[in-house]
């Protein structure tokens, strides 16, 4: 998941002021989460996807069709199909969701 925010991150053409600004964070933060330096979250994710102008597709496959690859990238899951996908658009935001689904959002952090 880093290596895909940080090719992302570098495309986008932003500071990571510019990043921190937009999500009302310290810079030394968005620094920690995009060089690997601190656990990233659903919503960390999806906050640094919004304020990147991407969206997030997440998929949840059967146990025995995902594949951990650790011989070379640990952060590298493959998959052979897709059973269930969950597509989020570039204008998502956190933010809104933390005040419209508190209940929901609270249930994700702590299972994380």
């Amino acid at each position: 998941m880093h290596k895909e925010i940080q090719k992302a991150f570098a495309e986008s053409g932003l500071t990571q002021q510019n990043v921190a600004n937009r999500l009302e964070l310290e810079r030394s933060t968005v620094n920690k989460r995009l060089t690997g330096q601190s656990n990233l979250t659903l919503r960390s994710v999806g906050e640094l996807a919004w304020a990147l102008d991407k969206k997030i597709v997440f998929r949840l496959v059967d146990e025995d069709e995902g594949h951990h690859n650790y011989h070379s990238d640990r952060h590298d899951l493959r998959m052979k199909r897709a059973s269930h996908s969950i597509s989020m658009p570039a204008d998502y935001s956190t933010k809104s969701i933390v005040q419209k689904h508190s209940d929901t959002t609270q249930l994700i952090d702590e299972c994380l």
